[in-house]
Order: C-alpha cells, then sequence, then structure tokens
C-alpha cells in the first residue's frame, strides 16, 4: 500500500526523495536487495548524496543483507552529513546497531572456526587410534 501511494506521489510531483522513500519503502516490503537496486537506480541521484537518509537507508540494506562493515560505512557517511542534532542522534543509533551486528558476526565467525578446529583434532585422534 505504501510503495503504491509512493508511485501516485512520484507521478504527481518526482523528485529523488520521493523515489527514496519509494526504494526504503519497496525494500522493507519485499528484500533489502530490491531497495538496494532501487537506491542505485534513481535519476539525478547526485541530489542526494549530500542527504544523510541515503545513505543511512544504503546502511540498513547492506546490514540487513549481511554486509555489515559496508553498512557501517554507509551509516557513518550518514553521520557526516546529518544537518542537525536530531539526525546525529538517530543516525548515531543506527551506527550501534551496525557496530553490534559487526560484533555479533565476528562472535558467530569465531564460533564457526572454533567448532572446525575441533573437529579437525577430534579427526586426528581417530586417525591416531586407528593407526595405534
Amino acid at each position: 500500500m505504501i510503495v503504491s501511494l509512493y508511485d501516485k506521489l512520484m507521478a504527481v510531483r518526482s523528485s529523488p526523495v520521493v523515489a527514496l522513500s519509494r526504494a526504503i519503502a519497496s525494500g522493507q516490503r519485499e528484500r533489502p536487495q530490491g531497495g538496494l537496486e532501487e537506491i542505485d537506480a534513481i535519476a539525478n541521484s547526485e541530489r542526494l548524496a549530500s542527504y544523510p537518509f541515503d545513505h543511512a537507508a544504503l546502511g540498513e540494506f547492506e546490514s540487513r543483507t549481511g554486509r555489515h562493515e559496508l553498512a557501517r560505512e554507509h551509516v557513518q557517511t550518514a553521520l557526516a552529513f546529518a544537518r542537525n542534532p536530531i539526525e546525529m542522534r538517530f543516525i548515531e543509533q543506527c551506527i550501534a546497531a551496525c557496530e553490534q551486528a559487526v560484533s555479533q558476526h565476528a562472535m558467530r565467525r569465531q564460533a564457526t572456526r572454533n567448532q572446525w578446529l575441533l573437529f579437525r583434532r577430534e579427526l586426528e585422534l581417530v586417525k591416531v587410534r586407528s593407526r595405534g
């Protein structure tokens, strides 16, 4: 429903900001990769280059696709373009969420590595026992 309302607004008053809002709504409804693709396809996107919510949206969608480091870069760029304390606070919350996601991803990666090392150790023990 929201995407169709943005479609109507685009027909009446098209702008890169309206297109960005539509892409965000679409990415929330469908899938984050689709939102990223729509943001990349926005005409006159150079007008969004200093718009903090363009970078914040990219960060959100990158995070949801599992690319947490890239997400953090986008959100930090958004903070650099924040225009007032309210935007700064919102974007700082986004950065905190990205940092948490990066940390959780690193912990999962380390846990997987530890499990692999344990498996290799057990396999070596089995080989040694079978020889002797």
